[in-house]
């Protein structure tokens, strides 16, 4: 059983110790591993071998899923943020195949049936769970075979933060789309920015990672939470939140 937890890719750990729920699992002749992943909001930096500190590499991905660092020098903070902070989740489901490929040398070392993994992640951990799952098993399918999956706190569809097109399209189908905003979202200043802007606009220590594009949030509060509110349908948030992918990455974020 393969962990991997929540906390919104900014906040989080794997466990240290043995929970109850882990035992659980060892009693009954599982191996558990509860992994990390670097945080999109913090900057993180190596040591060459030669011993100089450099900043994380920029992790480029395309239009099939792979994912792979930088060799020209660009780094993380490199990249401007179109929209929100997921733009930056290459962190986490790349050190999750770091993670999850050191896992596979060990299994015949200690005996793990790499074919029957099963997978486990809470909220921000289906981002994990997921890619390993569906994404990187398409391209190693002789490697390792999920399964299972148990998905919790799942964020799929329901608004977290910035939300674009495919979650409101959800909601569109369920609830219809000429259903106005209003009737699901209380308007104020707290959820304009969570949910329509981009809430790091707001919160973002000067030592982390630039989480915002001032721009695009200060345009959708303006069209979405000023004075036409009440007027706002689901099926325009559709219209008006949508991930133009152009670039190869930017489509590679789409599979994300």
């Amino acid at each position: 059983m393969v962990y991997f937890h929540g906390g919104g890719f900014t906040g989080g750990a794997p466990s240290p110790t043995v929970t109850p729920e882990i035992q659980a699992y060892l009693s009954n002749g599982f191996f558990y591993a509860s992994m990390g992943y670097r945080l999109v909001a913090t900057k993180y930096y190596y040591d060459n071998p030669n011993g100089t500190q450099l900043e994380e590499e920029f992790l480029h991905v395309n239009s099939t899923g792979h994912i792979w660092p930088d060799t020209a020098g660009m780094v993380m903070s490199d990249y401007k943020i179109r929209v929100g902070r997921q733009e930056l989740n290459t962190k986490c489901s790349y050190d999750a195949v770091q993670g999850f490929e050191a896992l596979l040398q060990l299994a015949g070392t200690v005996g793990i049936d790499v074919h029957s993994v099963g997978f486990s992640g809470g909220s921000a951990g289906g981002g994990e769970i997921n890619y390993l799952t569906w994404v990187y098993h398409g391209f190693h399918p002789d490697c390792y075979s999920p399964r299972s999956m148990v998905y919790t706190m799942a964020q799929l569809d329901y608004p977290v933060q910035n939300i674009l097109d495919k979650v409101w399209s959800l909601w569109a189908t369920d609830v219809g789309g000429n259903t106005r905003l209003a009737t699901i979202l209380e308007q104020s200043t707290a959820n304009c920015q969570m949910i329509i802007g981009n809430p790091w606009c707001c919160s973002n220590p000067e030592n982390e990672m630039n989480l915002c594009n001032q721009t695009w949030s200060d345009k959708q509060l303006a069209r979405f939470c000023g004075g036409e509110y009440g007027n706002v349908t689901i099926d325009e948030l559709v219209a008006g939140t949508r991930w133009d992918a152009a670039t190869e990455h930017e489509k590679g974020l789409e599979v994300l």
